[in-house]
Formats: C-alpha cells, sequence, structure tokens
C-alpha cells in the first residue's frame, strides 16, 4: 500500500511516498528556487509507475500561495485518479513528534506567517502561550509595539533589544503586572541615529509568565525606518 504525502506549508516543499507506512522515497526542494512550479514535476518523479491508495496534504498553517498549492495538486490528482484525500495540520505533526516534556510555540512574523518552535516545559502545568509581536509605529522618538497572547496569562516581565543591523542601539523592559491577553509599549530612540530606509529589528526575548517561571521566545520584527 502507497501513500502520498505533500507538505507545501511554508519554505520547502517536501513530497514522500510511503509504502506500507514506512518512508519509501523523499524529495526536497529547497525554498531559494521558485518551488511552486517543481511541484508537480516532482510529484510524478515519485509516482512513476507506482499506483499509490491515498493522499495525505498538509493543509496549514502557514503561506497562503503554499499551502493552497499543495491542496490544490492534492484535490487535482485525487479527482484524476479518482482515491481518497485526507488533510493534516503541521501542529498535529509536530505535536506528535513531540515528547510529554516539550510544548509548542507559535507566533506570526512580520510576514504573516505563522512560525512554529519547541520549547522545553518550564514547570509542570505551565502553559508556554502562543504569541505575536507588531511594531505599530515609530514616532515621537519611540518605537511603539503591541504582544499578543493567545490567552490570559500573568505577565511579570519581559526584556526587548532594538537593533539597527547587527548593533544593538536601545534596549527596553516589560513591566506588566497582571492577567493580560496584550501587552503594549514603546523603546526610547531619542539616542539613537537612524537614516530612512535603515533596516531596524526589534527582539523579544525571556518572558516572565506565572510570576516565577519563564521561557525565552527569541522573536524578532523587523522593519525599514
Amino acid at each position: 500500500m502507497y501513500t502520498l504525502f505533500i507538505d507545501t506549508h511554508l519554505y520547502d516543499i517536501n513530497v514522500v511516498l510511503y509504502k506500507d507506512g514506512n518512508v519509501y522515497l523523499h524529495k526536497c526542494i529547497d525554498k531559494s528556487v521558485n518551488n511552486n512550479a517543481l511541484l508537480v514535476p516532482t510529484i510524478m518523479g515519485c509516482i512513476s509507475n507506482i499506483k499509490f491508495n491515498d493522499i495525505i496534504v498538509v493543509n496549514g498553517p502557514g503561506s497562503f500561495t503554499g499551502v493552497r498549492t499543495g491542496v490544490t495538486v492534492a484535490k487535482t490528482l485525487s479527482y484524476l485518479l479518482n482515491i481518497p484525500i485526507k488533510t493534516v495540520s503541521y501542529l498535529d505533526i509536530m505535536d506528535y513528534s513531540l515528547d510529554c516534556n516539550e510544548n509548542l510555540v507559535g507566533f506570526y512574523d512580520n510576514s504573516g506567517i505563522l512560525k512554529v518552535y519547541t520549547f522545553d516545559e518550564v514547570t509542570v502545568g505551565t502553559k508556554v502561550p502562543s504569541m505575536a509581536m507588531k511594531v505599530t509605529g515609530v514616532y515621537n522618538n519611540k518605537v511603539y509595539y503591541k504582544i499578543t497572547f493567545d490567552n490570559y496569562y500573568t505577565i511579570s516581565g519581559g526584556d526587548l533589544n532594538l537593533f539597527k543591523g547587527n548593533q544593538g542601539v536601545a534596549s527596553g523592559t516589560i513591566s506588566t503586572l497582571g492577567s493580560v491577553n496584550e501587552i503594549t509599549g514603546s523603546i526610547d530612540i531619542s539616542d539613537c541615529k537612524f537614516n530612512t530606509g535603515d533596516e531596524v529589528s526589534l527582539n523579544l526575548y525571556n518572558i516572565k509568565i506565572n510570576v516565577n517561571d519563564s521561557f525565552d521566545p527569541d522573536i524578532t520584527y523587523r522593519f525599514i525606518y
């Protein structure tokens, strides 16, 4: 029994052919090439002279164009070959691969793509939050930001660094006490010298949750000054 697996949800394309539950053939297309145009030829190369029984395709979360391409190709093959198709979330795939001491942490980068990482659980019973960070404006010699969480958490602190290129130029801290699902604040840049077009990045790390626990999401939001 052969199963075709298609994953185009983010950067690389992965096409895997399983035989009786084991990897029979695996092709990966790197992001640096025009990978969408190579998806169908890659699949055809994998399934040549092979009659497969079903298709599994990753339906996100991830790049809208990437997910749409993979799902469209999978549905077309399913229709033409009259074989069943199944969808699976990338979050479920990662969840199956974790041990009991790990958690998933997801955040949207400045391109709007949800990226998911694994973090060791700090304390048994502590839920690691999914979160997103965004720079909301630059004015009055300050960089304003907003951090949102997937639920309400007791936040007792956090650290921020501002970079011009690879050079650290300013820093700040998050000092919010109490249960919140959104934090807004700013970093003073009055002592920094920026020119129009400079690449600036805001880095968030060492979030303290539930007063005594912390985790390090290491999220960076890049923007042009």
